[in-house]
């Protein structure tokens, strides 16, 4: 919440805080509501940035397309540089969800800016992979954050078909995050992940 509170003007009252954060979080999702020039976000004397569509750019990630081991879901996935990681029903387009790493959380608010100008979120490739699992398979995407913040993430996409609207079940994905804060030595990653099993079979 703090980060999302970095574009809440010093001068506006506390009691507009939460439903500032509120209408932040709504527009990220894709509500359109305070795009209209004629609303005032609260705590605001303006309305949000105007934007052609819900999604970011995604210059460098190009959409990788699989099929989930567990359940056989076709899906699309790829980074944009609207802080999030997208996974989208390969059939229909719907989004599955979403997944912001924590590299992008201190920079979310200044989408919503009318002054924004643009920025590298999570713009690296990906790339998925089907791995045994005992007598199983997972499937697992791996990808970087590109020129967007240093490091690189893996989700679990064995199963689609789970996925609730709780941000329990979609934080269930999520296998690993490492950024510099966790190994200062690792730097912008622009080139896709290479997948490979150690030596003990892992």
């Amino acid at each position: 919440i703090t980060a999302l509170l970095a574009g809440y003007p010093i001068s506006s009252s506390e009691a507009n805080k939460l439903p500032y954060v509120k209408a932040l979080v709504n527009y990220l999702r894709g509500d359109t509501t305070y795009e209209d020039e004629s609303t005032t976000v609260p705590g605001l004397d303006s309305s949000f940035r105007t934007r052609n569509g819900p999604l970011g750019d995604n210059v460098h990630s190009t959409p990788v397309y699989g099929v989930s081991a567990g359940d056989s879901k076709k899906f699309v996935i790829f980074g944009a540089n609207d802080g999030m990681v997208h996974v989208l029903n390969a059939t229909n387009g719907q989004e599955l969800f979403a997944y912001i790493p924590s590299t992008s959380y201190q920079n979310l608010y200044s989408l919503a800016s009318k002054s924004f100008s643009h920025k590298y979120f999570v713009d690296g490739t990906i790339k998925v992979v089907n791995v045994p699992d005992g007598a199983n398979s997972r499937t697992i995407a791996v990808g970087t954050f590109g020129l967007g913040a240093q490091g690189a993430w893996a989700l679990d996409l064995t199963n689609l078909s789970d996925l609730a609207s709780t941000q329990a079940s979609a934080s269930s994905h999520l296998l690993w995050e490492l950024t510099d804060s966790d190994a200062p030595q690792i730097g912008y990653i622009p080139n896709a992940p290479a997948i490979f099993a150690a030596a003990n079979g892992d």
